[in-house]
C-alpha cells in the first residue's frame, strides 16, 4: 500500500524581503498549510494501519514502512525518508507543532510572532494599500521620485567627492581646496596697501601719493609694506606731465628694496604710484 505522499512547502519570508516579497511568501505559505496538515494525518492514519499489518505479516509489509523499521521513537522527532529503502529522525519543535496546530492564517501568523501591524500589512491588496497602512506620503515622509535624483544616486563617487558634501561654510571649502585666502587692506605713512592671498604668496598692491622732491630722480618714496623678494610696477603718473620722455617712468631698484625713485624730466609738483610685488 503505498503511503500518502507530503507536498514540500513553499520557502517562507524573511525578514530581509521587500514588503511585496514578504507578502506573497507569506500567502503562498499560509494557503499550502491546510492541504499540508491534511496529508500529515492521512499518514498518521495510514502509519497506524500498515504497522498494525507488520505487526501481523511483517514480511508482507510496505517497502516504505519497512524502512521506518529500526528507529527509535524518541519526543519532538519526526521521521522522513533518506533513500527508497532508508530513513531517519528530524527534530519536530513545539514551536513547528502550534504552528501546524493553528487553527486559520492569522493564527498561524500569530505562532510565527507576527505582530498585529504586520499582519494588517500582510493583509493590503497591494502595494498603494500597503502605503498607506505605513502611512507613507511621497514628498513629506518618504522622498518623491525624482529622475534626477535618480540619476546622481547611480553615479560612482569618490571619497574625495563626497568630503565636499559634507562642506560647512566658504572658510571650509577654502581649507579643502586649498583656496587663496581673503583681501586685506590697510595703511600707513607711506601709503595705502591691498594684501591678495594666491596660493602659498601674500602680494601687494600698493598706492603712494604726495609731492615729487626737488631733487627728482635721486629722492626715495618709502612703500607702505616692504617687498620680501623681486617686485615689479604697475603704473608711475606724474600729474603735471604733457609727454616728456620719463614723465610716465618710476626708476625701482625691485630686488629686496623697501622704497623705490620717482622723478620726471619736467620736474612735476605731485606724483601718484602704484606697487605690484610679493
Amino acid at each position: 500500500m503505498p503511503l500518502q505522499d507530503i507536498a514540500v512547502l513553499p520557502d517562507p519570508p524573511a525578514r530581509s524581503d521587500p514588503p511585496e516579497d514578504f507578502i506573497a511568501k507569506a500567502d503562498a505559505l499560509l494557503s499550502s498549510l491546510p492541504a499540508f496538515v491534511d496529508q500529515l494525518n492521512i499518514l498518521a492514519t495510514q502509519l497506524e494501519a500498515t504497522a498494525a499489518l507488520i505487526n501481523v505479516a511483517p514480511a508482507y509489509a510496505d517497502a516504505g514502512l519497512r524502512a521506518l523499521t529500526g528507529k527509535t521513537p524518541a519526543a519532538n522527532k519526526l521521521p522522513y525518508y533518506t533513500g527508497t529503502a532508508a530513513s531517519a529522525l528530524a527534530d519536530f519543535t513545539a514551536a513547528a507543532r502550534s504552528f501546524l496546530a493553528a487553527a486559520d492564517a492569522s493564527a498561524q501568523l500569530d505562532a510565527l510572532g507576527v505582530s498585529a501591524f504586520m499582519k494588517s500589512l500582510l493583509n493590503d491588496a497591494d502595494a498603494a494599500a500597503a502605503q498607506d497602512t505605513l502611512e507613507l506620503v511621497p514628498g513629506t515622509d518618504v522622498q518623491a521620485f525624482d529622475a534626477d535624483l535618480a540619476a546622481i544616486a547611480a553615479l560612482a563617487t569618490t571619497a574625495f567627492g563626497r568630503s565636499v558634501l559634507t562642506i560647512a561654510d566658504g572658510a571650509g571649502g577654502r581649507t579643502l581646496f586649498g583656496s587663496n585666502g581673503s583681501l586685506g587692506y590697510g595703511s600707513n605713512a607711506s601709503g595705502k596697501y591691498f594684501s591678495v592671498p594666491i596660493q602659498d604668496r601674500t602680494y601687494y598692491l600698493q598706492i603712494m601719493t604726495g609731492s615729487t622732491p626737488s631733487n627728482g630722480w635721486s629722492s626715495a618714496i618709502n612703500l607702505p609694506v616692504a617687498f620680501t623678494t623681486e617686485g615689479w610696477i604697475v603704473a608711475g603718473a606724474n600729474s603735471l606731465n604733457t609727454g616728456a620722455t620719463e614723465g610716465n617712468k618710476i626708476a625701482a631698484d625691485l630686488v629686496g628694496l623697501d622704497k623705490f625713485k620717482v622723478g620726471s624730466d619736467d620736474s612735476p609738483t605731485d606724483y601718484t604710484c602704484i606697487a605690484w610685488g610679493y
